[in-house]
């Protein structure tokens, strides 16, 4: 289990740091690309998703449900939850006329809690 969290857990940063660094940097001139955007708003959602994860269970480290048969079934659940109910915001918005953000679509929720599943669970013994 600790060994596919922490290849998870390379991943996201690896990914995140490459995308963070190329999104920055954007081509030699003019504005970044729609993608490359979008890349690096994901990457900032993973890392700031994992951050808040651990430090919510620092804070809280006990369990708020009792854990069930299936060990690690937030990994599965809070980003299915989370990607239907950020992709449904950001269809509202844009029916609104408003863009939203890369978190408002089913990537972005998805991303975000994924990430906040792992950092809770990494401070889980």
């Amino acid at each position: 289990m600790w060994d596919l969290l922490w290849l998870l857990l390379d991943f996201v940063f690896s990914v995140g740091i490459d995308a963070l660094l190329e999104g920055a940097a954007g081509p030699p001139r003019g504005r970044p690309s729609a993608a490359r955007q979008r890349d690096a708003q994901l990457a900032v959602i993973a890392v700031l998703g994992l951050g808040t994860g651990v430090v919510s269970g620092l804070l809280a480290p006990e369990r708020i449900l009792p854990p069930g048969p299936f060990e690690g079934i937030s990994l599965v659940l809070l980003p299915l939850f989370l990607g239907v109910a950020m992709h449904g915001w950001g269809r509202l918005k844009n029916r609104c006329g408003s863009h939203g953000s890369a978190l408002a679509t089913w990537y972005g929720g998805g991303t975000l809690g994924a990430c906040l599943a792992i950092g809770r669970l990494t401070t889980f013994g």
